[in-house]
């Protein structure tokens, strides 16, 4: 069995000597977090699909830091559940490491565990499990004349909810995003809203571009006096099995997904929101076939969530963080 330990966002220089035997990688760390996971997930699919190539079994050990903004490095933890389930012989494992902790002794002691997800709160070690939860009816988080940015809100989901929220509540401002300019079929989508007595706006913006949704967000409450609620529902898909994956197809997946998350919560930074929700995806919870980056991608919304709602309980952000594990939708992809 091969041993590779992969350390994102953690100083483990002085591990490497504690660990014989393990090949030991770092990615770089340089620019924002977007593209610090990017370069870690691609680093990461690299040495899977080179591992995957050779005989006998591999353990691969993620570390990363379990506070602070680069605790979403946690979402490489989607791609190590596909992988898996692609080649059993790829024994991935994630490990969140809290501020100054023994990162060799922390390799070691996980080291013959199978536990996919493994984190350190109060020197504590914890396993991540799933439990069944009853939760209470909650009240309807859109409010009458509120104003909501919808990405992805002529696809699918968008759309389903921009019906929804013009539904349950009264005229509310609906700002909908997507990458292809207006044809027919949005503003068919508009035009059903408007019926519903929506005031909607539609504007072609790539989440991934920084600079022009900035400008967009920033327009909103010059236009319409506020903005209550982000609701991030553009994805996109590239599906193919981890062997033939390309950084390319990582990219484009990414794009969406991590770098429109970061630009989106950076460009509201300051904003009273009510909400920020993030459309995230089952894979991202468990891993699938074919969706590697997919599964990253989504991961890595759910520990950003975790990530802002901290910030909000600083008083650094503003508004419910939610990130949602959709499954498959009978309409709506």
């Amino acid at each position: 069995t091969s041993h590779l330990v992969m350390a994102c966002g953690i100083d483990a220089r002085h591990a490497m000597g504690s660990l014989p035997g393990a090949t030991f990688i770092t990615p770089s760390m340089e620019g924002n977090l977007a593209m610090r996971f990017e370069a870690a997930a691609a680093m990461l699919l690299e040495s899977l699909q080179t591992l995957s190539k050779q005989t006998g079994t591999h353990r691969v050990q993620v570390v990363v830091p379990s506070q602070g903004q680069d605790c979403a490095m946690a979402g490489l933890l989607g791609m190590l559940r596909t992988a898996r389930l692609e080649n059993p012989r790829l024994m991935g494992q994630l490990i969140a490491l809290e501020p100054g902790q023994d990162v060799a002794q922390a390799v070691l002691d996980n080291r013959s565990d199978d536990a996919p997800h493994v984190r350190y709160v109060g020197g504590e070690r914890q396993v991540q499990a799933w439990a069944e939860r009853q939760m209470p009816m909650a009240a309807c988080p859109w409010k009458d004349h509120g104003v909501y940015l919808i990405t992805g809100g002529a696809g699918g989901l968008g759309s389903i909810f921009a019906e929804a929220i013009a539904r349950e509540v009264r005229n509310p401002v609906l700002v909908l995003t997507g990458r292809s300019s207006p044809d027919e079929r949005i503003h068919a989508t508009i035009r059903a809203l408007e019926t519903l007595g929506a005031v909607v706006r539609y504007h072609a913006v790539d989440v991934a571009d920084a600079t022009a949704l900035t400008a967009l967000v920033r327009e909103i409450p010059e236009a319409f006096e506020s903005l209550d609620g982000v609701v991030h529902a553009a994805g996109v898909l590239r599906d193919s099995y981890l062997a033939g994956k390309t950084r390319q197809q990582l990219r484009d997946v990414f794009a969406a997904k991590v770098a429109g998350t970061v630009n989106l919560d950076e460009a509201t930074g300051d904003m009273p929101l009510d909400c920020f929700v993030c459309f995230s995806s089952i894979a991202g919870a468990v891993g699938n076939v074919g969706q590697a980056d997919y599964a990253a991608a989504n991961a890595f919304m759910d520990a950003f969530a975790h990530e802002r709602a901290a910030r909000v309980a600083r008083g650094e952000r503003q508004g419910r963080t939610l990130s949602v594990n959709w499954p498959l939708w009978e309409e709506g992809g």
